[in-house]
């Protein structure tokens, strides 16, 4: 395979992957807002912890995806437990977010 070609391949990759955080990116802020905007005695929190936990999912499968390519992420199904303890992702109180 020539180099040309190997390039052209790692472009198309990076531009998959690229979306795919920007997609991430729009999802857990989504969900940030709009917990932010939750009048006080409404009990509509659906959409907003539905986006976060899309959000937090997808950027787990790609955490694994980009440490090991051969990963099966299907194997982990919807299960974040699961994710976060293969991601060893530490979450915390106050908005910390740390990757062990």
């Amino acid at each position: 395979m020539s180099k040309q070609v190997k390039n052209v391949q790692l472009s198309e990759r990076f531009k998959v992957l690229n979306r795919e955080a920007d997609l991430i990116c729009g999802l857990i802020t989504s969900g940030i807002e709009d917990l932010r905007n939750i009048s006080k005695g409404s009990a509509y929190y659906y959409q907003s912890f539905y986006s976060l936990s899309v959000g937090l999912e997808r950027l787990m499968k790609l955490i694994l995806y980009l440490e090991n390519p051969s990963t099966n992420l299907r194997s982990f199904n919807h299960n974040l437990v699961q994710l976060k303890k293969a991601t060893k992702i530490t979450f915390s109180v106050g908005g910390v977010l740390r990757i062990n």
